[in-house]
């Protein structure tokens, strides 16, 4: 009896557990269903936004300025960050009567002007200017308020109040915004347009965060290749890769490690298949308000942007070396620190009053932007209106600053 008891009760547990585990499968695919709708939908209108946003009609080559317009508005409306130029008897931008102007009539060029080709895919690898979602919620304030206000509402992993220079350039390329890679499975379907590997905070060797560095993106990337097998030979050849790092580990390692380093991470995205690769030149960091804060917000730090100018010569170099071991020039550079130096003196479609000082800051020393404090309350303010700032917190730019950034990279193309 007390044998059959014993198989009696061990079954019954035993069909318990069993009941337990096929709940919880239960309500963890529920739960899975509902982000991958969820994801869908946030996918979908950020996409729909990000059109409106970067989108514009091109203007007529001769323009009707219409009461109460300027300069800064109709260069901004017409998608033209030279209509100054192109104007020459106008002395005051903000006083423009009513009558004919002249612009670029720019079209909308979808990136055969950067690689020669229209690119199907992107690709991207780099730090926080490119990350659009790839950093843990733990590791990372860009998931917490007040990122995200203005794209697309709500944090969302960008490390902004919005936009940031992967979705410009997938947008300028015709291609809708890649697809953060550790979102890769529950929204495959989004594959097709290309995959972001980019983390915030990440350099090209190992920085203070403990995030992937740049060879270890290329690993995912060579994973998904090669495991996954999400993408051809055929995606591949009709690819685009962009490979951002912004100075993360500027101070870790000299700059001649660094460039050699990107060098070869830049030769081995290309051995996988990629077609072309973009490479950003390093933007003047002795401008970022972490530099600038020492001088009151009102310039830039020269000792640190010497050493930029520096290395951004290496990587030029390195480069042109690049391109003269191949056939088809599949390395192309993106001079971001002319573009920010064009914006910061007001050449830009924008004009940004004071382009070092930031839009979010702590409320005191020991705080930064989205800090708060034990009970949940908030430490840090934001200026009225960040579409006039060019920083958004201590080195990151706000979404109309990269808007302004890639109008001038716009012309580098």
């Amino acid at each position: 009896m007390v044998g059959v008891s014993s198989s009696t009760a061990t079954a019954e547990k035993i069909s318990w557990y069993c009941a337990l585990f096929m709940a919880i499968m239960l309500v963890l695919s529920c739960c899975e269903s509902s982000s991958e709708g969820e994801f869908m939908v946030r996918m979908t209108q950020q996409q729909q936004q990000l059109r409106n946003i970067v989108v514009k009609k091109p203007c007529d080559e001769i323009y009707v300025v219409r009461e109460g317009e300027t300069l800064h508005t109709i260069s901004e409306k017409c998608g033209d960050p030279y209509i100054v130029e192109e104007n020459p008897h106008i002395h005051d931008p903000d006083d423009v009567f009513p009558g004919l102007l002249k612009t670029r009539g720019i079209r909308q060029v979808l990136g055969s002007d950067l690689f020669d080709f229209k690119p199907t895919k992107l690709f991207v690898f780099g730090d926080s200017y490119t990350d659009t979602g790839n950093t843990g919620k733990a590791l990372s304030y860009s998931w917490k308020p007040p990122y995200g206000r203005t794209f697309p509402g709500k944090p969302d992993g960008r490390f902004s109040d919005g936009l940031v220079l992967t979705d410009f350039l997938a947008e300028y390329l015709g291609i809708e915004t890649p697809i953060p890679y550790k979102f890769r499975r529950i929204g495959s379907k989004y594959c097709r347009r290309g995959m972001s590997f980019a983390y915030g905070g990440a350099g090209v060797f190992n920085t203070w965060f403990p995030l992937p560095n740049m060879t270890k993106q290329i690993n995912f990337f060579e994973q998904v290749l090669n495991k996954d097998r999400v993408y051809t030979q055929s995606d591949l050849h009709s690819s685009a890769a962009l490979v951002s790092l912004c100075g993360n580990d500027y101070f870790v390692y000299s700059l001649r490690n660094g460039s050699m380093q990107l060098t070869l991470n830049l030769k081995r995205i290309h051995g996988l298949g990629v077609r072309k690769v973009a490479v950003t030149l390093m933007q003047p960091i002795g401008c970022l308000p972490k530099s600038s804060a020492a001088y009151s917000y009102q310039k830039c730090n020269e000792t640190e942007n010497s050493y930029v100018k520096f290395h951004n010569h290496l990587l030029r170099q390195a480069v042109a070396e690049l391109n003269n071991q191949t056939m088809d020039s599949p390395f192309v550079i993106l001079d971001l620190n002319r573009a920010f130096e064009t914006v910061f003196a007001n050449k830009g479609s924008r004009k940004f009053e004071n382009p070092f000082k930031p839009c979010c800051v702590g409320i005191s020393k020991g705080y930064s932007c989205g800090s708060v404090d034990e009970r949940g309350m908030k430490k840090y303010r934001v200026c009225e209106n960040p579409g006039s700032a060019f920083f958004w917190d201590f080195g990151h730019p706000t979404q109309a600053a990269w808007h302004a950034v890639y109008l001038a990279l716009r012309e580098q193309f």
